[in-house]
């Protein structure tokens, strides 16, 4: 495959942009490869492989509607750091997450928003894949989000840590048949409501 290593300078660059990683390309990073830091509208489209060795593989500090979809096949990855993070000094708002492949941290949070998101919308299809092997959540929403899991979300580090935690309120998880949590799920924050579904 294709391999590109980006610096910290480079990585920068990928703000306000359209980015599509083809299958088989890989966009690596010692820091935060695709910075998304501030930016409106960013569109991201994952084939191939995402990854970082510490720090973030996708910063959305202060984003917003960011779309990132990561195909079958795809793999987003951080070693020691949380994957895909929303934080914010400002605004991180309505943001989409899409996910058919693989999205996981190694010693961090696989998807993280804190207290003070909103609006975030999560969809772990069938056949995708979220997973950390730390005592971290592997999921983390902030408030008024979703999160519809019809693949599997897993705490590989045991199923007594968290898998969910909706941080703050006004969230909803919906588990579809078919899907898999491993790993508790947790209300921080207040008004949060699973919907379970199974079938007739």
């Amino acid at each position: 495959p294709t391999r590109y290593t980006l610096s910290s300078s480079s990585a920068a660059s990928y703000l306000y942009k359209r980015q599509v990683v083809e299958s088989g390309a890989v966009v690596t990073s010692s820091t935060n490869t695709i910075q998304g830091k501030a930016s409106e509208n960013l569109i991201i489209t994952n084939s191939g492989t995402i990854s970082t060795n510490t720090t973030r593989a996708i910063n959305l500090l202060n984003a917003q509607t960011a779309t990132i979809t990561n195909n079958s096949g795809g793999i987003i990855s951080s070693n020691t750091g949380n994957t895909i993070n929303g934080d914010e000094t400002g605004t991180t708002d309505g943001n989409t997450i899409s996910n058919s492949g693989t999205i996981f941290s190694t010693d961090g949070i696989a998807i993280r928003f804190i207290s003070g998101t909103t609006s975030t919308n999560i969809t772990n299809n069938s056949g995708g894949i979220i997973y950390n092997d730390s005592t971290e959540d592997v999921v983390r929403l902030g408030g008024s989000s979703t999160l519809i899991n019809s693949g599997t979300i897993q705490n590989k580090n045991s199923p007594s840590n968290d898998s969910i935690d909706m941080i703050d309120s006004n969230n909803t998880v919906t588990l579809k048949n078919g899907g898999k949590v491993i790993g508790i799920i947790r209300s921080t924050g207040s008004n949060n409501t699973c919907l379970l579904y199974t079938s007739p």
